[in-house]
């Protein structure tokens, strides 16, 4: 919040209207963690403004905005609309920072779309234009995050994690406390998804305290997901089951729906692992109907997967079943090639299980 406070008083001073334009869009960045309507308020402010000066930056700032409280819905094709349009204004200028923040912006919302061509060409345009202009620093290091995570969504995790490495060592060297903790968040991601939970553990410590740090209280809770999960994994159950309900307490503050589904995966990971098997659904469902509702339907055929095992496992073969009908669904329905592989392992992993028994 001190930022925030720090950008009113400079808007308030301000006697230069294009240097508002800036300070309006700085606000309504800082705003987005905090204050959905507030920032929803200043884009507007920002947006009358721009048509005021007729300008081409001021509306490519106010489509940005647009696009980031859009992408915060989970509603990224209306978010990617509106960063197609910010880099259209963009374009019309001949600020190079600019033009290459739409375009790292846009690659960011083709990968949240498995659009994985547009979003590397994206990406990587934004990286060389920006090394292409004096005082980028910061900007660099946000691209360096963004590539990591397309390479980590292409499960390329030798190359996500050099890219994040290069990322934070940039982050560091300018002082960039916040992308840092971003940084070291992704990389416990990498950790997690690599099986190698202690390390996983010691970048999502490092994230967390960062975070808390900085009362980033969105980018505490996903360091917090990802220490219970790394917690969970490492045996420290109750540990990892305080974890997400802290969690679920930070989450009713605002709306942050991917975090939300992990969280309540998590919960029914931990239920499971105490046979608590009733509750352990209970929280499962619920980490699917999030999932669906904010469109990421290759994590709601996951946790269908996870679902299927914990029955098999518990010889309920018919549910099982019923659950890995349900992903193989929702699988053809959406076209997800990944998690048709996916059940393929996990039904092979079964016939194996049955003719060892």
């Amino acid at each position: 919040m001190e930022r925030v406070n720090e950008l009113y008083a400079q808007i308030e001073q301000c006697v230069d209207d294009r240097e508002k334009l800036v300070l309006l869009f700085d606000l309504a960045t800082s705003l987005l963690n905090f204050d959905e309507r507030r920032t929803v308020e200043v884009s507007e402010e920002l947006g009358a403004l721009a048509e005021r000066l007729d300008s081409n930056v001021g509306r490519s700032y106010y489509h940005s905005t647009k696009a980031r409280i859009l992408f915060r819905k989970s509603l990224f094709k209306e978010a990617t609309i509106e960063f197609e349009v910010a880099s259209k204004m963009a374009n019309l200028t001949d600020d190079t920072t600019i033009q290459a923040s739409c375009l790292d912006s846009l690659g960011i919302a083709y990968r949240i779309q498995d659009k994985f061509k547009e979003s590397e060409t994206a990406a990587l345009q934004a990286l060389d234009m920006f090394r292409s202009a004096p005082n980028t620093e910061s900007y660099q290091a946000v691209c360096y995050n963004n590539l990591g995570s397309l390479y980590k969504d292409l499960e390329a995790f030798d190359k996500a994690t050099e890219v994040y490495k290069a990322g934070l060592e940039l982050a560091q060297e300018i002082g960039n406390d916040r992308m840092v903790c971003n940084l070291q968040n992704n990389l416990a991601g990498i950790g997690i998804m690599t099986h190698n939970y202690k390390e996983g553990l010691y970048y999502a410590q490092l994230a967390l305290d960062g975070f808390r740090r900085l009362s980033h209280k969105n980018g505490e809770v996903l360091a917090l997901v990802f220490v219970g999960h790394c917690t969970f994994e490492l045996g420290n159950y109750a540990k990892a089951l305080q974890d997400y309900l802290t969690c679920i307490k930070l989450l009713k503050n605002f709306d942050h729906k991917l975090a939300e589904a992990q969280v309540y995966k998590g919960l029914g990971n931990v239920y499971a692992k105490m046979q608590a098997f009733e509750e352990a659904l209970k929280n499962y469902n619920k980490a699917t109907e999030i999932s669906l509702s904010a469109h990421d339907f290759e994590e709601a055929c996951e946790i269908q997967l996870v679902i299927a095992n914990m029955y098999h496992n518990i010889d309920d073969i018919a549910s099982a079943e019923m659950y890995i009908n349900k992903a193989i669904a929702l699988a053809k329905e959406h076209t997800l090639p990944k998690i048709t592989e996916k059940v393929a392992t996990v039904q092979s992993h079964w016939a194996k299980a049955t003719e060892q028994s």
